[in-house]
């Protein structure tokens, strides 16, 4: 993604802050990866 490990791990915790995402145990390194529960999220405009 060509993008700063920290800029994207700032917007990961504030995506599992706010309830949008869960993050499960990973298999590779011990990473975490993102999970959500949700078919499709709509934005009223």
């Amino acid at each position: 993604m060509k993008k700063d490990m920290s800029s994207i791990q700032r917007h990961v915790t504030k995506l599992k802050y706010n309830g949008f995402i869960e993050l499960k145990e990973g298999n590779i390194n011990n990473m975490k990866t993102p999970y959500f529960n949700y078919d499709k999220i709509e934005i009223p405009m």
